[in-house]
């Protein structure tokens, strides 16, 4: 009777020695469990980074926004900047002023000749030869400095030719000059200033003039 109690304790022991032993190689053999993270957690623990590299995360995860799930990253905002204006600066234009009078001396300019000076300068032609010693054979070249009597005055009719104020287009061939002894006693300088002309060189065929 004793041999059969002691054969039925010496099984069980055996049997739970044995289910010990399967439970021990279960709990070793068994895989870690990968907790998953969130998309603002780091995969890995920050104690174990140098400080260089924690420096580096903290500034990412601060610059990243987590709204409704999407990542969005935040721009820095330029403030847009004012470019200095440039002054502006008005020249004031000069314009040549009418020919006062009589000068003493005129300088001959392209397209003029002796009777349209006389006609300008309400002179005698036979005074203004006599002054500047021309005879029949002289040649008149712009350029050439004519002295103005200073008395005596136009006897030969009418002083202009072309009744003006009037409207006058350029065509080719013509200067300040010329147009001015068109009309006979019409001073260039007050055609230029009729017509805000600040040089006699720029006139364009076609240009409509105010003759004064």
């Amino acid at each position: 009777m004793k041999k059969n109690w002691f054969t039925i304790v010496f099984f069980i022991i055996a049997i739970l020695l044995i289910l010990a032993t399967v439970s021990c190689q279960r709990t070793a053999s068994k895989e870690a469990v990968i907790t998953p993270t969130l998309m603002d957690e780091l995969p890995f623990p920050v104690a174990t980074q140098p400080p260089v590299i924690l420096d580096v995360l903290d500034s990412t995860q601060t610059a990243i926004a987590v709204q409704g799930g999407e990542v969005q990253e935040t721009q820095p905002t330029v403030e847009p900047t004012e470019e200095p204006q440039p002054t502006a600066t008005s020249t004031p234009v000069v314009f040549p002023t009418s020919t006062p009078g009589r000068p003493e001396t005129y300088i001959l300019q392209q397209g003029e000749f002796l009777y349209c000076i006389a006609r300008r300068f309400n002179v005698n032609p036979a005074d203004l030869i006599s002054l500047n010693s021309i005879t029949e054979g002289t040649i008149l070249n712009p350029g050439m400095e004519l002295k103005i009597p200073t008395s005596g005055t136009w006897e030969l009719g009418p002083r202009y030719l072309k009744e003006h104020p009037a409207e006058y287009t350029v065509v080719a061939g013509d200067t300040i000059y010329k147009i001015a002894c068109d009309f006979g006693d019409v001073s260039p300088n007050e055609i230029m200033d009729a017509n805000q002309i600040e040089s006699a060189e720029t006139l364009i065929v076609g240009q409509v003039l105010l003759i004064p």
